[in-house]
């Protein structure tokens, strides 16, 4: 049955952002936490609308699926879930033929443009030849076929169908149309026309990392290229409140309270740590940055919307330093969103208030929280 409606009449949206494999485990570890720390009558599974974008398609689509995130938590961190044993291949596979396809076709096309840079009488030079080869560089360094694969395989462990048309809830995938530069979100209107595997594959194509993900013969990249957290597909559903849990926060690199460790064990600014760590802030700075501007923006066009945002401290260096793909550090990820929310729910009370009226319970007093 569903749940009692929130207490405005309205509905109430999950929202899951993007950050790999650690930035699912630590939604994983805040959903855990949450239905804990509110009690067995309340489930993360019971919200109307999930909206899923890039990683957190994957957990969402388990909730909108009714999966308790319970069993996906214990089952991460104990291996309590067969289902759950993957190893990096079952989330993505390089590109290999594209790779070797693009490097052969380098190297033959090397004399053509050297004579055609002697006819048109131009210094022939690294860079311009760069630009040259731009077209025989493959789409992106890995496939995401094996990871549609899984995520369909995963659905059915847990005795699931992959596909929108049973769902008892709202689920939305958004992703975007690489020609048109248009988003497209996936839900539960496409019925058994696209799988939720499918979408949760085109959902998550990172450009140049992942090459776009196939789909009705068009083209789909991450989701997030555009929007964070698409807030807005909640609201437009007849969402009064939204919670949303974005993992990418960029770290606050203040040496005299957080310590990044360099090779010699001393503390290091980001520029010291290379490029990916460079790359790495930008993105999660760009995240942020947007994701403000997002939530200020529905603030003003429906003011009478509720928005909660969950998100990890800018001083934490754990979630900065592990690999966004990484899950060797999966338990300590999982601990760490399942703490982080713990402690966010003791000091707001109006997000618990506002779940436990949702769902028809009597929220806790304040000595049952921690005040």
């Amino acid at each position: 049955m569903p749940p009692s409606p929130a207490t405005d009449g309205g509905k109430i949206a999950l929202s899951l952002t993007g950050g790999g494999m650690t930035g699912a485990f630590y939604e994983v570890g805040c959903l855990a936490a949450l239905d804990d720390f509110l009690g067995f009558d309340f489930s993360s599974t019971g919200f109307h609308i999930y909206i899923g974008v890039s990683a957190g398609a994957s957990v969402a689509s388990l909730l909108a699926k009714g999966v308790p995130v319970r069993k996906v938590y214990w089952g991460l961190l104990h291996g309590t879930e067969p289902a759950l044993h993957f190893k990096r291949g079952d989330f993505y596979v390089a590109n290999r033929w594209a790779i070797l396809k693009s490097v052969a076709g380098s190297i033959l096309s090397l004399p053509g443009f050297v004579i055609r840079s002697i006819r048109l009488r131009l210094n022939p030079s690294p860079f311009e030849y760069m630009h040259f080869l731009e077209e025989r560089l493959p789409p992106g360094l890995f496939a995401l076929e094996a990871y549609q694969r899984y995520v369909s395989r995963l659905l059915e462990s847990f005795g699931k169908t992959d596909s929108f048309a049973d769902l008892t809830r709202e689920l939305y995938i958004p992703a975007t149309d690489l020609d048109l530069g248009t988003r497209r979100v996936f839900s539960n209107s496409d019925r058994e026309a696209v799988p939720i595997s499918h979408a949760v594959a085109a959902s998550s194509a990172i450009p140049l990392f992942f090459r776009p993900f196939q789909i009705q013969g068009r083209d789909y990249i991450d989701g997030s290229t555009g929007r964070v957290a698409h807030i807005d597909v909640g609201v437009k559903a007849g969402a009064s409140t939204v919670l949303v849990i974005n993992p990418l926060l960029n770290i606050s690199n203040d040496q005299s309270a957080v310590c990044i460790p360099r090779r010699d064990g001393k503390c290091a600014k980001i520029s010291e740590k290379g490029m990916s760590f460079i790359q790495d802030q930008a993105s999660r700075i760009e995240t942020r940055v947007r994701l403000d501007g997002e939530i200020r923006r529905l603030q003003v066009e429906y003011p009478q919307v509720k928005i909660y945002r969950i998100e990890p401290s800018t001083s934490e260096v754990m979630m900065f330093l592990h690999p966004t793909m990484s899950y060797a550090e999966r338990e300590q990820i999982l601990r760490y969103g399942y703490t982080s929310m713990t402690s966010i729910l003791k000091r707001r009370r109006a997000v618990i208030e506002e779940l436990m009226q949702f769902h028809g319970l009597n929220p806790p007093d304040e000595a049952s929280i921690g005040g």
